[in-house]
């Protein structure tokens, strides 16, 4: 960019002006008629602060020298300026960020016009934060920390869903990156853990709708505010609250924060300047929470944005014309405090903390969400929203929402082996959802031990924790509720089905379809097989998902429990051509009755109307059943159940006579065990006398043998010598001479003799002995195999 002649600042008053629009009309000798207006847009001072930079609405860079001589003059044009910062690391480069989300650095000396780019943003960059060498740019999707000295990217913020809005990153002077949310959490990193992170929702401190917030220059604390009143100052260090004040009613909504620091003050940071929607700036006196004044009599006003330099030297300003504004700070605040601000410190009491804002949105629901207003959207769409239906619905059942009873009942230990049986009981490919379900399950066995038994529970149970999942303690209130009121009597007979209930609904098909009844009665089909599947599922699997939610959408909204009942009635009349046409043996209608079929609800509903209009009051199930819907008590905990719904002497007599089996059962087990270990010691005992006495025939039997052959060698040898010598002594005769050699010579064969003779001998015996072995290997493994029979 090249430097273009210096323009002296409009001075009034203690102000200095720069006017864009004015310059612009200087600058258009030709008279032409201007298409757009210029408004300054962008404002950035250096760390010296000698230099400040503005960008126009055009584009314009605008490049300010400050001191004695207040001038400007007017570098280039950029096309789209998000934002403008100087260079940290090169006093003569200057980053901007374009609207496609690329950051350009520029050289403003001379006649340079060398460009490199920072690629990354995929969306404009609207702020930038700098610490040592390193920049953290912001975009309302993306945080990234670049390297001003390679530029180069160093680290990403990543997020892994699409529902993210950033509204401000920021470093501190000691290396915290700090990202604030729409959402109001503010997200936390040290420099040099970049791994470990910490989460802060602010909305407990009493802030809703954080529009800005800023690190004193010690970083030792931070200062929040929002659309309220209200400004917080959190400690850095264990990010707890310091300090709540409460502004003046005039200054809410506050737009945007700025410290000015003072001489002296340490980097602590005590004035803060608070810039509200109404374009007015105020300057507020942290350590004696007191508002301070202007020395002159002109206020702050008309201010669309402010910056303020690092030593706080110079104040700038962009008015709602879009010109600058720029003040010196010691010209511009007084020292006599003004008006006392209030302030409420972390240990006292508020009038609007979190819960008090929840309790007043959920009322006014509650206001909102009623039958009156609900009703009509029901009868003109069928249905219900499905995003609104969890809400709705607990509107309607006015769920208490009691976190303190359902804590109680998930704190208590989970029953051994309840998690196993559901999964092998309904298996569920979705462990996350197992896992739910019998966290619920655990809670509702807790509630009413006697639930233990009900083998239809999941069945009941999973199709409600899939409308309200991600919130179980909704989840389990409005199944308590179901039981409580839909389930009325079903329990009388359990764990066998409720034929009371079933006898009821057989006498309301006789009266609304006696041939679907007789056709029943013909193919030995009774109700456990026709209606107690339907209403254990409580028809979730002969409807589709959306049917199931629109059927449920009407019986909620009728307050009347009975007409689920009259549900599993209209259901098989709705498929009485079916049943009667297709349906021929048991196992033809259990299938039936636990597939998915193909009756549209709202041809079930008009059956359900009917049947609950035109069914005589001595056949109803009004006439032994509660209609009315009863609701779960705000405070306290839950109520119990089944205390009067079943016979309780018939529970106990079989629970008694359980206990009686379990105990004979477990005697005659002992019994047996016993038994089988007697027999085996007997057993045991007899192979071994058996064995003993074998092995002492074959020992008896092996050393007769072996003096057997003994004697039998013995015998061959005195034979063999016998001859030997007779020819030893005829050969003497005719050798006379040699008889002393002869004898010796006989000694010697007749000892050869006797050692091969030996040999043979060891041999024979070691192989006896190999076969004795064998055999009894072979003995023992018989016996062993006997006795595992015997087992």
């Amino acid at each position: 960019m090249n430097v273009k002649k210096w323009i002296s600042l409009k001075k009034i008053s203690h102000s200095y002006i720069l006017d864009p629009l004015a310059d612009d009309v200087k600058s258009n000798t030709s008279g032409s008629c201007r298409t757009a207006k210029r408004q300054l847009t962008r404002l950035a001072f250096d760390e010296t602060e000698n230099r400040l930079l503005a960008v126009d609405s055009k584009g314009l860079i605008i490049l300010v020298e400050l001191g004695e001589c207040m001038r400007y003059c007017k570098l280039g044009t950029v096309q789209s300026c998000t934002f403008i910062a100087f260079n940290p690391l090169n006093k003569i480069e200057i980053l901007v960020g374009s609207i496609d989300g690329t950051i350009k650095i520029t050289k403003i000396s001379g006649d340079a016009r060398e460009h490199c780019s920072l690629i990354g943003h995929k969306f404009p960059v609207k702020y930038i934060a700098t610490y040592k060498n390193y920049a953290l740019t912001t975009s309302s999707k993306e945080v990234i920390m670049w390297d001003l000295s390679t530029f180069s990217k160093v680290h990403q913020l990543r997020f892994f869903t699409t529902n993210v809005n950033v509204r401000r990153a920021r470093f501190s002077s000691t290396g915290i990156i700090a990202v604030l949310y729409r959402d109001c959490i503010l997200q936390v990193w040290e420099f040099e853990r970049l791994d470990q992170d910490t989460k802060i929702n602010v909305k407990p401190f009493g802030l809703r709708d954080v529009r800005d917030y800023q690190f004193t220059k010690d970083g030792r604390a931070m200062v929040m505010a929002g659309i309220s009143n209200n400004i917080v100052i959190i400690n850095t260090f264990k990010w707890d609250l310091i300090k709540r004040l409460e502004l003046p009613d005039g200054l809410a909504c506050i737009k945007e924060l700025s410290f000015l620091p003072q001489v002296l003050d340490g980097g602590a940071n005590k004035i803060l300047a608070i810039l509200c929607s109404d374009h007015t700036l105020h300057f507020i006196d942290l350590s004696t929470s007191c508002a301070v004044p202007l020395s002159s009599s002109n206020p702050l006003v008309d201010i669309n944005h402010l910056s303020i330099s690092p030593n706080g030297r110079y104040i700038a300003c962009i008015d709602i014309a879009g010109s600058l504004r720029l003040e010196i700070a010691d010209n511009l605040l007084s020292s006599e405090p003004k008006q006392k601000a209030k302030i409420f410190k972390p240990n006292q009491s508020r009038s609007h903390d979190l819960g008090h804002h929840l309790r007043c949105v959920r009322q006014y629901i509650q206001e909102e969400l009623n039958l009156k207003r609900l009703i009509p959207i029901l009868k003109e769409f069928g249905e219900y929203p499905r995003k609104h239906r969890p809400l709705i619905w607990a509107s309607i059942l006015e769920l208490p929402r009691n976190l303190c009873a359902y804590s109680a009942l998930t704190n208590k230990t989970p029953q051994q082996g309840l998690m196993e049986k559901i999964l092998v009981d309904y298996p569920l490919a979705d462990k996350g959802k197992a896992l739910v379900l019998a966290t619920i399950i655990n809670c509702l066995v807790h509630w009413c031990p006697l639930l233990s038994h009900s083998t239809f529970l999941p069945r009941l149970v999973f199709p409600f924790i899939v409308v309200f999942q991600g919130n179980h303690l909704l989840a389990f209130e409005i199944i308590i509720s179901v039981l409580s009121n839909y389930c009325q009597r079903w329990f009388e007979y359990h764990p066998l089905p409720p034929l009371n209930v079933l006898a009821m609904l057989e006498n309301v098909l006789s009266e609304a379809d006696p041939l679907l009844l007789n056709y029943f009665c013909e193919k030995g089909v009774t109700s456990s097989e026709y209606i107690w599947p339907l209403l254990q599922t409580t028809l979730s699997e002969v409807l589709s998902g959306d049917e199931w939610l629109i059927l449920w959408d009407h019986l909620f909204s009728s307050g009347r429990s009975t007409l689920l009942l009259m549900s599993s009635i209209a259901y098989s009349i709705c498929s009485r051509e079916v049943i009667m046409s297709q349906l021929h043996s048991t196992q033809d209608f259990t299938q039936f009755y636990r597939a998915q079929g193909h009756v549209r609800v709202v041809d079930l509903l008009r059956v359900v109307r009917r049947l609950d209009q035109n069914t005589p009051y001595h056949l109803h199930p009004d006439r032994y059943l509660r209609s009315t819907i009863h609701r779960l008590p705000k405070t306290g905990p839950y109520p119990s159940f089944l205390n009067d719904q079943y016979p309780k002497y018939l529970t106990e007599d079989s629970q008694l006579e359980l206990q009686r089996l379990q105990r004979n059962e477990e005697q005659a087990t002992i019994l047996r065990h016993s038994k089988r270990c007697h027999l085996k010691a007997a057993e045991e005992k007899k192979l071994q006398i058996e064995r003993d006495n074998f092995l002492k025939e074959i020992e008896a039997a092996r050393v007769d043998e072996q003096r057997r052959c003994y004697d039998a060698k013995v015998l061959n040898n005195k034979l063999s010598l016998k001859n030997l010598y007779k020819q030893n002594r005829n050969t003497r005769k005719s050798h006379d001479l040699e008889e002393s050699s002869i004898e010796t010579e006989d000694q010697a064969i007749e000892q050869q003799l006797q050692a091969k003779q030996c040999q043979t001998l060891q041999g024979q015996v070691k192989k006896l002995e190999f076969e004795v072995q064998t055999l009894l290997k072979t003995l023992d493994s018989s016996t062993t195999t006997q006795v595992t029979i015997c087992k």
